[in-house]
């Protein structure tokens, strides 16, 4: 019964933290990027709406150094990004003007997260 009980309790907390999630919403300065999981880490999907007035470019960073563009979020458009392991993305805000991104994180949470300026 006590391994039952302990296999049950191991079940509910590896479910637990696949279901886990992290909301933010995050300014972006004028010519920098947000970028989110740099680093070793396993894949994870964001969720990130354009809650700016501007729209922003989205790029992924593996941790070897290759970028690979994901396109252009627009004004107010939502999209779902699933990241793969040890890979970063990068919400790039290249105008003048102060950008913000409401993000959701599902699975994976324990990100870094951080700016940087743009190149």
């Amino acid at each position: 019964m006590k391994k039952f009980m302990s296999a049950i309790a191991l079940f509910l907390a590896i479910g637990a933290q696949s279901c886990a999630s992290l909301t933010s919403t995050t300014l972006i300065d004028p010519k920098r990027s947000f970028v989110l999981g740099e680093g070793a880490h396993p894949p994870y999907t964001a969720q990130v709406q354009n809650v700016s007035l501007l729209d922003m470019e989205v790029l992924t960073k593996s941790i070897d150094g290759n970028e690979n563009s994901l396109g252009v979020l627009k004004v107010g458009e939502q999209k779902t990004y699933a990241v793969p392991a040890n890979a970063a993305v990068q919400f790039k805000n290249s105008s003048d003007f102060l950008a913000s991104i409401k993000v959701v994180i599902y699975g994976y949470s324990n990100l870094s997260m951080g700016y940087k300026d743009n190149k």
